[in-house]
């Protein structure tokens, strides 16, 4: 399904906010580069002169925010809640207060927490850490600030990106397929939601010009790919026979599948979780294949 910014309305200045990463890497290959200023997080530095360090005292008229800069994960952001509560709050206060006419806010699915069936955008949430706490705290701040603000609440990425992130369980399962590292699957009857960073990039730039959605919460992924670990597990070992793994009996107190009906009405998700696996594959081959193989 193409998607085109600014389709039907001028063009306006697009500040992508910690658009380094693993997401938003891939995104801004999407976005015109003369409408496009990228703010690094500025818990970092960049290389890339292209890359402003910190974020500007103003922003150009009519100009718009796709807000990713965010410490991530459980573990980070209970190990220092300080840096967690700048980055995720503080951070987006910050943003806030530059006149952005439109916010899409990055926000996650794991504010559902824990689910019986299938979460809404009207579901109750379940706050089960520090992080999911902060993240909570920047919708409020956001919904708040301006009614054409948009909260995404983004199911897992997967897949290939520019700068990948080898780290993420779907990525890990093929690494160490492909390396033939056995693993040790944790709560393997755990549900989550799952979508490649190339369906939630596209959503995402989708976003910017949705305008009967202002002031709203949407949840961004695809239904199908709502997994338990093992699903995903099993799935892979459909392409990479010799994956080896074995299974843990502790239960992930996190538990939790997503509605993305929503979304699905504006976009449909090209990639399926096969396509993602085989891309992950290919990706891993290309860069991690011993010198001299293939040629």
């Amino acid at each position: 399904m193409p998607v085109e910014y600014g389709r039907g309305t001028p063009a306006a200045p697009v500040y992508l906010i910690g658009g380094e990463g693993y997401i938003g890497s891939l995104l801004q290959t999407f976005l015109p580069r003369n409408n496009l200023i990228r703010v690094g997080n500025p818990r970092k530095q960049y290389a890339d002169p292209g890359v402003l360090t910190n974020l500007p005292s103003r922003v150009l008229p009519n100009s718009r925010c796709i807000l990713l800069a965010a410490l991530t994960g459980e573990k980070a952001c209970e190990e220092d809640r300080k840096l967690a509560d700048e980055t995720n709050v503080e951070l987006v206060k910050r943003v806030c207060e530059l006149g952005f006419s439109r916010i899409i806010f990055a926000s996650t699915t794991s504010l559902y927490g824990v689910t019986d069936s299938y979460a809404s955008e009207q579901s109750p949430l379940r706050i089960t850490s520090y992080y999911t706490e902060t993240k909570l705290r920047a919708e409020e701040i956001v919904l708040g600030a301006n009614a054409g603000n948009i909260v995404a609440r983004l199911a897992i990425a997967i897949g290939v990106s520019p700068k990948m992130d080898w780290t993420q369980l779907t990525n890990v399962l093929v690494k160490s397929g492909l390396e033939g590292q056995p693993l040790a699957i944790y709560g393997p009857h755990s549900f989550r939601p799952y979508c490649d960073v190339y369906d939630i990039s596209r959503g995402l730039l989708l976003l910017l010009d949705r305008f009967d959605l202002d002031g709203r919460v949407i949840n961004v992924g695809s239904t199908a790919l709502n997994c338990t670990k093992l699903d995903l597990v099993e799935n892979l070992q459909k392409l990479i026979p010799s994956l080896k793994y074995t299974l843990s009996g502790d239960v992930d107190k996190r538990s939790y599948k997503v509605s993305f009906a929503k979304f699905e009405q504006m976009y449909q998700c090209a990639l399926t979780l096969k396509d993602s696996f085989a891309r992950l594959i290919d990706c891993h081959r290309a860069n991690f294949a011993p010198r001299g193989a293939g040629r």
